[in-house]
């Protein structure tokens, strides 16, 4: 439930803090006062597209923020963990700042999070009615995303479009294989001329690498060996060998110790390197041990080298190169045979349309069933707002498979006994369509989790009786979960728990507007001036409801 929404240099709000309760709150005041700017702040904080125009003129940044009261939902609150937020105690203070220079930034309980973020929760928190709604009902789309709502269809929706794409990539492998069938076998029997090749090579990783460096040690077998033994001998063997002259100089300084000490520090490090020399020389020893000749290793190793250089022409590739190209040329091979076999594409591609068929036809009854009781509840309201007798039904026109599923929702709607079901768009007057649309909203939102449901002028169009009965039911619902409506109409007003009136004021040429409580009026404080950073005692202050 949301307890409280503030907005500072928010188009025309310099400043607002409103405070909300359970039950059916109202907004009511002038048009151009800032009814509905309320209800786009909302939007902006649970994900909708910022603008810059948003921005309220002269100002450098609008900032806006909304705490919810949550409820013990486990899902709400699995879905925080999913999001690695958490719910301060049962609280969630989503704030969002929109700057001039069109970035905008979100958080949640002081973490900074995305917009994307912003939606999941909004879609858990706050369920938005349109004064725009009659209109979408003529729309086909709009029909059915009304009723998959209403239905909770969201898991077959998401079966259905992940039929529908594994089809559209079967369809797409076939078509791709039945246009461009020569130049596939083309490039099918130039893979299979070089994968030939590297099957008789079967080059393994590393083994070019490993070739080239044993190659040049067993050539330069003589000099290697040679080099190793002059090393050693200058290393430990010789008269004038390096260790023994450090040995020599180590016996010179240690006898000298006893007189200074500070010589103990390089003859630590003369002996060290000695040591180092002697271990130097046994390493060479062994490596001289095992550095015998081996001509015929050396004639396998250079014969492997020529069949590389051999392949290598061949392919017109560097040898270096082989064991990659061997490890790319297969697969692509395996896929063009499997797309040379068009008798299996076709069959993949019935097998996936089958599964997209069996998703759709569960859509499709899932969606029967939404519907009737959709329309049922709506018909339980239509008689309260004038229209006893008419009722609305739904048609399901079978279309292609879609991502969607394969049907068209067609509303139909009776406005009088005896009268024909038509498509809703054909035979109800605008005064009729903003009363269905504000039925199917009321009835949906019966049907809704969200706690905080939101009417924005969904009254537009309707007077006398039916305005009376519309508060009526707005009330009603205010009984079981929170609800705000953005109105004109007194018949509604009136039956509210809260009514907020929202008024502009215009001083010094300034436009701002202010939200006070109709039956507790807050104190208003004006200022011209945009929030930006402190202020001091004598400045102004944006126009304040609290």
């Amino acid at each position: 439930m949301l307890r409280n929404l503030h907005l500072r240099d928010f188009v025309i709000v310099a400043e607002a803090t409103i405070r909300l309760d359970r039950g059916f709150t109202v907004f009511t005041g002038e048009t151009g006062a800032g009814k509905s700017l309320l209800i786009d702040a909302l939007g902006l904080l649970v994900g909708e597209r910022a603008d810059p125009a948003m921005i309220r003129p002269g100002c450098r940044r609008a900032e806006l923020s909304a705490e919810f009261e949550l409820a013990q939902d486990p899902s709400m609150h699995r879905l925080l963990e999913e999001l690695g937020l958490d719910d301060e105690h049962g609280q969630l203070i989503l704030r969002r700042t929109l700057e001039a220079d069109g970035r905008s930034r979100a958080f949640v309980n002081g973490r900074p999070t995305t917009v994307q973020q912003l939606r999941q929760l909004g879609e858990r928190l706050i369920d938005t009615h349109g004064q725009h709604a009659a209109l979408s009902l003529l729309g086909a789309e709009a029909q059915r995303e009304w009723l998959d709502r209403h239905g909770k269809h969201g898991a077959l929706l998401n079966t259905c479009r992940s039929a529908h794409q594994r089809w559209a990539d079967c369809r797409r492998q076939r078509e791709q294989a039945e246009e461009s069938d020569a130049q596939r076998a083309a490039e099918l029997a130039s893979l299979r001329w070089n994968l030939e090749a590297l099957e008789s090579l079967r080059p393994r990783a590393g083994e070019w690498r490993d070739l080239d460096d044993e190659q040049r040690r067993l050539a330069n077998g003589e000099k290697l060996r040679e080099a190793m033994r002059e090393a050693i001998d200058r290393l430990i063997e010789a008269d004038d060998a390096f260790a023994t002259l450090l040995r020599r100089t180590v016996s010179a300084l240690d006898s000298l110790l006893a007189i200074d000490h500070r010589l103990i520090e390089p003859v630590t490090l003369i002996e060290g390197a000695a040591i180092d020399l002697e271990e130097a020389a046994k390493a060479l020893k062994r490596l001289l041990g095992s550095a015998a000749d081996d001509p015929q290793r050396l004639q396998a190793v250079e014969d492997r080298i020529g069949r590389y250089h051999e392949v290598a022409r061949k392919l017109r590739i560097p040898p270096q190169r082989l064991e990659e190209h061997f490890h790319e040329t297969r697969p692509r091979v395996l896929e063009l045979e499997r797309l040379s076999d068009l008798a299996a594409l076709v069959n993949e591609e019935e097998a996936a349309m089958a599964q997209l068929e069996i998703a759709v036809l569960a859509l499709r009854e899932k969606r029967l069933a939404a519907g009737f009781d959709l329309a049922a509840r709506v018909n339980r309201f239509l008689p309260a707002l004038g229209m006893p007798k008419a009722r609305l039904g739904l048609r399901l026109d079978a279309v292609e498979p879609a991502a969607h599923g394969a049907d068209r929702v067609v509303l139909l709607f009776e406005p009088h006994a005896g009268a024909e079901a038509r498509p809703l768009g054909k035979v109800a007057s605008g005064g009729e369509l903003s009363r269905l649309a504000l039925a199917i909203a009321t009835a949906a939102a019966q049907a809704s989790p969200t706690p905080t449901l939101i009417f924005d002028e969904a009254d537009s169009g309707v007077g006398g009786a039916v305005a009376q009965a519309i508060g009526d039911m707005m009330r009603e619902l205010g009984l079981s979960r929170q609800v705000m409506c953005v109105t004109h109409l007194p018949q509604v007003a009136s039956r509210a728990h809260q009514h907020l009136r929202v008024s502009k004021l215009e001083r010094d040429g300034i436009t701002t507007s202010a939200v006070e409580p109709l039956d507790h009026p807050a104190r208003l404080r004006r200022s011209p001036a945009c929030s930006e950073g402190a202020r001091s005692p004598k400045s102004p202050v944006s126009t304040h409801a609290s």
